[in-house]
């Protein structure tokens, strides 16, 4: 039986990971949570920016858990989708680990339209 793919929703100090399963009399089931991970310093100031160290803080906050969950064998590849100021933290933390470098099966950036620029909470 196929390992699962993982993905990895990355924004505002926030991590989702989702498991999307591959076994064959499964597919097009849609993913579920696997986990929440949350950033206990990202309680940022409305239009103040996180910090460089933050980011990179919790790049390497998401990535150890991401390591263990792949030394545990609970999945077998990665999709990662973060907001740009994440992005390149994941790629540099992940890059330091070379059996979870080879796990990402793709990389995409995540926009996010924030509240205060017109994106609202359950608006269509």
């Amino acid at each position: 039986m196929p390992d699962p793919e993982w993905t990895v929703l990355v924004e505002a100090g926030r991590a989702r990971i989702l498991e999307t399963p591959v076994e064959s009399g499964r597919q097009g089931e849609p993913p579920r949570l696997v986990e929440e991970l949350a950033d206990a310093h990202a309680a940022p100031v409305p239009g103040q920016a996180r910090t460089a160290e933050e980011l990179e803080r919790f790049a390497r906050q998401v990535v150890a858990r991401l390591k263990q969950a792949y030394a545990d064998a609970r999945f077998e590849y990665l999709r990662i989708a973060a907001e740009p100021r994440l992005l390149g933290a994941l790629r540099k933390e992940i890059d330091k680990h070379l059996d979870l470098h080879r796990a990402v099966l793709e990389w995409r950036e995540l926009n996010v339209v924030p509240v205060e620029a017109g994106g609202a909470a359950g608006a269509p």
